[in-house]
């Protein structure tokens, strides 16, 4: 069984091209998903620093189109 200890573990990340092929609706499920394992992970103890992608995220959904831009190029797979 695989331990997830950190948010860098488990965030999801999307090239600029796979984000703008997102609707709105996936965006926002999307900050939803992320905020909620982020939440998760701080209640178990395991984040102790925030990810810039949080900070991006809490900002709303009107600033969406930004969180892209934090987005790790090492943390993209193409193996999907």
């Amino acid at each position: 069984m695989e331990i997830f200890e950190s948010f860098e573990d488990l965030a999801v990340y999307f090239t600029w091209e796979e984000w703008q092929n997102m609707n709105k609706a996936q965006k926002i499920l999307y900050r939803d998903v992320m905020l909620e394992t982020y939440s998760s992970l701080l209640f178990l103890g395991h984040c102790i620093t925030k990810p810039d992608l949080i900070f991006k995220l809490e900002q709303g959904a009107e600033n969406l189109m930004n969180v892209i831009t934090v987005a790790k190029p090492s943390a993209i797979s193409h193996n999907s």
